[in-house]
């Protein structure tokens, strides 16, 4: 008895279904001729969405992976030390403390940067004080910048190993020279 009745109503399922489909074939090829450009539309649509879809996934693919190869690509240090002098050694380098941490175990590279001074001058030579934060001076001394923690040039090409200057374009149109007083 159970049997039989699920073998009428799966028969009766197909029944309806195939004509369901004779229904929609029927009325497709009855309209078509006066709804193709619609259907056309609609295909087109649905085509210029997938592709716009698949081009943001691609382009996030891609730049998900961007900051990485740029890291890379500035040998960038595992540790940066920052050591703030007294007042008295405001100026003074020191070589000692440079030797203690280049022999600690597990240090394979030291790089090197000194920030003098540096002050903006007025074209009469005084310098101009209220525009300290316009200018940051940076040495480096093994080539800290340079081999390791590379700076990354947007505009122009990094600075010859002879000059070593490098200046940032945020500093305004003013050209910037080396000079003592």
């Amino acid at each position: 008895g159970c049997r039989r009745r699920h073998e009428t109503t799966e028969a009766s399922r197909r029944t309806l279904i195939r004509r369901a489909f004779r229904v929609a074939r029927y009325r497709f090829r009855a309209t078509f001729g006066r709804r193709w450009g619609g259907y056309l539309v609609l295909v087109l649509l649905i085509g210029l969405i997938g592709g716009i879809a698949m081009g943001s996934i691609a382009a996030a693919r891609r730049t998900q992976s961007s900051f990485t190869t740029f890291l890379a690509s500035t040998n960038p240090s595992d540790l940066t030390l920052v050591v703030f002098p007294s007042q008295s050694q405001a100026l003074n380098y020191s070589t000692s403390m440079t030797r203690i941490v280049d022999h600690l175990p597990d240090v394979k590279h030291l790089g090197i940067s000194v920030e003098p001074l540096g002050v903006p001058l007025a074209p009469d030579g005084d310098p101009r004080v209220g525009s300290l934060s316009d200018l940051t001076v940076i040495s480096s001394l093994n080539g800290e910048y340079f081999n390791q923690d590379r700076v990354a040039v947007v505009k122009g090409r990094i600075a010859d190993p002879q000059h070593r200057r490098v200046r940032d374009d945020r500093g305004g149109r003013s050209a910037v020279r080396v000079a003592c007083r």
